[in-house]
């Protein structure tokens, strides 16, 4: 039997750009998040992995909106940081209760038990409390349905999203504790491969599509080491670091399945910060321009679309459509 599985990379406001082109496959075939057993994310992922397991799925459009409309909130720099450039030096110049409050109107008091598909979202745990006498290093946490855990069940999928969302430069750790799941997975697709091939499920069995936020490799200036400008040098280091760990695990998922893995994530025509909520039009507008003919056959094919009635063809080209570079990266 196919399990068949969605893994969205972290990104902030590219949540908009991975939106719009799950609107578009909605709108090409609406069978296909519905066949869609389990959903992965990371950082911004999370929220739309959630959004799309809920017993009352959010549909794509909807996700797109509720960006739009939360990300100027949500990124609101405290006061003091709209008065003295302290986050150049110090960083988190954005409150969690502002993400908290965005989250809450989507998914209330709901918890990760409660979600009708499975989830799977990655996290940096930073708990540094004794263990058997030893100081326990940070390490990567796996939030999943899927495995069963009373701790990962009863955890309000709000929380969940925060301990996944907390990236560094822009929000303290969530409960001083977990950090970004970037910093480990941007791309959650080998975490969740080996997390199902665990279960049981044979790889053969197992088709994943994985989507990217249009996010362009970063570079590092190195005339950027001035003390006083220490944010600006570290956000592309971390940056780089996401980068280099989403390649690794794109390597190794298409390593273990083989085409049964796809890999949609083109780069946009101009790179946009985690929090320039003012990019997030032209997300928008250049995911409705891709040319997607290649996801749409892959769909068609893994996912045997062809075995249900009244399936949908590859629609034809809008003489609008371009394609942007590394289609399929």
């Amino acid at each position: 039997m196919i399990t068949r599985a969605m893994c969205f990379d972290g990104g902030g406001v590219g949540g908009v750009f991975t939106g719009t082109i799950l609107r578009r496959i909605h709108e090409w075939n609406s069978s296909v998040l519905g066949m869609t057993k389990v959903f992965a994310g990371t950082s911004t992922g999370s929220i739309i992995a959630c959004a799309l397991a809920l017993k009352e799925p959010i549909p794509p459009e909807d996700i797109v909106r509720i960006y739009k409309q939360a990300a100027p909130e949500i990124f609101t720099r405290k006061w003091i940081y709209r008065t003295i450039p302290f986050d150049r030096i110090f960083g988190t110049p954005y409150q969690l209760e502002r993400l908290e409050k965005a989250l809450w109107e989507v998914f209330g008091e709901q918890k990760l038990g409660d979600l009708r598909k499975q989830v799977f979202i990655p996290t940096l745990d930073g708990d540094r409390r004794l263990w058997g006498g030893k100081r326990r290093l940070a390490d990567a946490y796996f939030f999943n349905n899927i495995s069963q855990r009373d701790y990962d069940l009863n955890m309000r999928i709000i929380d969940v999203i925060q301990a996944s969302s907390a990236a560094p430069l822009f929000f303290r750790p969530f409960q001083n504790r977990y950090m970004d799941g970037g910093l480990i997975l941007n791309n959650p697709s080998i975490g969740l491969i080996a997390e199902l091939m665990d279960q049981g499920i044979a790889r053969e069995n197992l088709v994943v599509l994985s989507v990217g936020t249009g996010k362009i490799a970063p570079y590092i200036d190195s005339d950027n080491r001035k003390i006083w400008d220490l944010r600006r040098f570290i956000k592309p280091v971390v940056a780089s670091l996401t980068n280099s760990n989403m390649r690794v695990s794109t390597k190794l998922a298409h390593k273990l399945l083989e085409a049964n893995y796809k890999r949609f994530a083109p780069s946009v025509s101009k790179d946009y910060q985690l929090d320039e909520t003012l990019a997030m039009d032209r997300l928008e507008l250049e995911a409705n321009s891709l040319e997607m003919n290649s996801v749409y056959k892959w769909l068609q094919g893994f996912y045997r679309l062809y075995q249900l009635e009244g399936a949908s063809a590859i629609p034809p080209l809008s003489p609008l459509s371009k394609s942007l570079t590394d289609l399929d990266k």
